[in-house]
């Protein structure tokens, strides 16, 4: 049987895609007993938003107190942590394929003791920069002769121009995610790329090796696919490639996706709107491209007598939109038998055959895919009259 929903009017903190901070479903409540010194909370609320669907812990504390822990006491200032380098060589591995230009500016936010950034070095990338808030984790990598900065997006305004900006493990981390976005669009170029690596949620339950592992004290956004979408359209960014893949962590495996957005600066939107606005710019567009076909206005003009290959949806579309009806047609040809014998506005569709039988005639070929295919055969046949493709 099925459990009653249960709901909060009230959040703690905005939602992370949508900032809206009113009603959301209840999923799970995590309770942890933390030592004396720990300064995030005992208690929060796994939480998804009514109006976006995104889920996320409704946690009480704010942003600069996770920022506070993170500097004082962040698990990445032992030198020794994750000496499993697979977990990094294969987030390398993703971005060297979306970024194969070896001389990029790329800045790591987040960077830990910045294994991430020396799997890159290796791999032969020069303008590399680190960004963590603690003081350790920037002094790993200077000695490491890679530049760091310490702080976060928040502090470190001035810096601009970046081709890149990578948040592998970050934003599953981060209270303020919309303005943290804001920031990092800042950093980087204008089509520059911002990478992030976070933990797939949709796949939690493939992937339970510890109970509730995944609502750890740490990670308190929870994406998916349509979440890192919505995240996306909501700052005005594209998505050029997004995997949902899985990673080693020690011996186990954990589901991640791994996105990269385009700071393409688009009009902002949701995953609401974002299809019935791309198929309004296609129409717009398309339309201005068959409102006029200045080759069947030449067709039309001249008179002359053509056959058309191609009785498809590409000329039934053509003959309902432009001057295409007005031509002079002797028949049609298609490949297709189960077009051969019918007619188009009274004109049959024959074989290609048929063509042998008019080596002069003007072809018109009519077809959206493998028009070039198309007229080299209808070369080949040795026809002696012109061939035009639309």
């Amino acid at each position: 049987m099925l459990s009653k929903r249960k709901f909060k009017e009230q959040l703690n903190r905005e939602c992370p895609i949508c900032g809206q901070k009113g009603s959301a479903e209840i999923l799970h409540t995590q309770y942890f007993v933390l030592h004396s010194a720990h300064i995030l909370p005992q208690v929060y609320d796994i939480v998804s938003c009514e109006l976006c669907g995104c889920v996320f812990s409704d946690t009480s504390a704010s942003q600069d107190v996770y920022d506070k822990y993170y500097a004082e006491m962040s698990y990445y200032e032992s030198s020794h942590v994750e000496t499993d380098t697979r977990l990094y060589s294969e987030r390398a591995n993703w971005i060297e394929l979306v970024i194969p230009r070896r001389q990029s500016r790329i800045i790591d936010i987040g960077c830990g003791n910045g294994m991430l950034l020396r799997d890159l070095r290796c791999r032969g990338y020069s303008q590399l920069t680190g960004m963590d808030p603690s003081a350790k984790c920037v002094e790993f990598l200077l000695v490491e002769d890679i530049d760091a900065v310490q702080g976060s997006f928040f502090t470190h305004t001035d810096m601009k121009n970046f081709d890149c900006a990578i948040l592998s493990g970050v934003l599953e981390h981060i209270c303020d995610v919309s303005k943290m976005i804001d920031a990092i669009k800042v950093l980087i170029k204008t089509d520059g790329l911002l990478l992030v690596c976070v933990p797939d949620s949709a796949r939690y339950y493939i992937y339970d090796n510890v109970p509730f592992d995944y609502f750890n004290i740490e990670h308190i956004n929870h994406f998916d696919e349509t979440s890192l979408l919505n995240l996306g359209l909501l700052h005005g960014m594209s998505i050029r490639n997004l995997q949902k893949t899985d990673i080693h962590i020690g011996t186990s495996m954990q589901p991640v996706i791994f996105c990269a957005y385009v700071n393409d600066d688009r009009p902002q939107t949701d995953w609401v709107q974002y299809s019935r606005e791309r198929i309004r710019d296609y129409v717009a567009r398309t339309s201005s491209r068959t409102a006029t076909n200045q080759l069947i206005d030449d067709l039309v003009s001249s008179g002359e007598e053509i056959v058309i290959w191609g009785a498809g949806n590409y000329s039934s579309r053509l003959l309902a939109t432009t001057a295409l009806a007005q031509c002079r047609i002797a028949f049609w040809v298609d490949s297709d038998r189960h077009k051969q014998g019918t007619e188009i506005l009274g004109r049959p569709v024959r074989e290609p055959e048929a063509l042998m039988r008019h080596l002069g005639a003007t072809v018109l070929v009519a077809v959206a895919v493998y028009s070039e295919e198309i007229m080299a055969e209808i070369s080949s046949m040795g026809l002696t009259g012109r061939i035009v493709s639309l």
